[in-house]
């Protein structure tokens, strides 16, 4: 475990695969819960956009020889993945329901436990 974590902690130093590989399994994960919860998505709207996007940004990540690309150019990459995000939000269903679907309704005796604590 403490091997893991040390490469972990030097992924991002010069190669940034693994975080986005990381990134884009967060990514859909997210839009699993959105789709688990009702979400339905037309082929031209903004989730979609940004799943393309990130498949793109993604496959050119893993692709790039990052050995031999200045380091600057990763900065890129973050703000390709901002902009995955942003789009990611810009539907109907995209509020901050992911983080709030493991809690329980108001109302229910699940909440009065949780208010109590």
């Amino acid at each position: 475990m403490a091997a893991f974590l040390r490469d972990w902690g030097t992924a991002d130093a010069d190669d940034p695969r693994v975080l986005q590989a990381a990134f884009t399994l967060l990514v859909a994960i997210d839009l699993t819960f959105r789709m688990r919860g009702g979400a339905r998505y037309d082929l031209v709207s903004w989730p979609v956009f940004a799943a393309v996007l990130l498949v793109l940004v993604t496959t050119v990540t893993m692709v790039v020889p990052w050995d031999r690309v200045p380091r600057e150019t990763i900065a890129v990459l973050a703000v390709l993945d901002i902009v995955v995000v942003g789009t990611c939000r810009l539907s109907p269903e995209g509020s901050a329901w992911p983080s709030w679907s493991c809690c329980p309704p108001s109302g229910s005796a699940a909440s009065a436990r949780c208010a109590a604590r």
